[in-house]
């Protein structure tokens, strides 16, 4: 069986186009469906991983919300004056349960404007304390700051030893502690 040369040329043709055809509709068309919906599926897969997650934030709602309550309670009050006495009084507490010598305690007011996304000023007092006591009583002292009702940000601790032996140990502790424009926590 002999193929004529034209014919020949013709079926070499058909099938070049064929392959041509092949090549481009997987180009074309199968490789951009098929990562269209691989997309796609990952799309989905993100979208029930956000249900889920607001599935399980809806499940603790009243939890969430008794925390914040304590939160929005156990701010200082927007009253500079009534704000420096509670952290003055946390301090006498803080004091008094560890048994550290308080060598230096300095509230300060500040207010501040970096968040971008918010209009809002963040009013803090900023504390800086340093005391003194062996290292039973300095980890007394803090235990009693971050279990303190107060909400407070412990923002820098710094031990250091007075003598050669480490008996008698230095605190310099900067924290501070958020005020809220709120009627709950100016009634306290």
């Amino acid at each position: 069986m002999e193929i004529k040369i034209e014919n020949r040329q013709k079926l070499l043709l058909i099938i070049a186009g064929a392959a041509l055809a092949l090549f481009l509709g997987n180009s074309i068309i199968y490789e951009p469906l098929k990562q269209s919906w691989l997309d796609r599926a990952d799309h989905i897969k993100h979208l029930k991983d956000a249900v889920d997650a607001d599935h399980r934030l809806l499940q603790r709602k009243t939890e969430i919300l008794a925390r914040w309550d304590r939160m929005q309670t156990n701010v200082l009050p927007a009253n500079p004056s009534q704000a420096g006495s509670a952290i003055l009084k946390a301090k006498d507490r803080w004091v008094g349960n560890s048994g550290v010598s308080l060598d230096g305690f300095s509230p300060q007011l500040k207010q501040d404007t970096t968040d971008q996304d918010s209009t809002n000023i963040v009013t803090t007092w900023e504390c800086r304390t340093d005391a003194s006591g062996n290292m039973r009583s300095l980890l007394s002292f803090l235990w009693a700051v971050e279990s303190d009702p107060m909400g407070v940000q412990l923002e820098d601790i710094e031990i250091s030893a007075k003598d050669n032996t480490g008996e008698e140990l230095t605190l310099g502790l900067t924290l501070s502690a958020l005020v809220l424009d709120n009627p709950q926590a100016q009634t306290q």
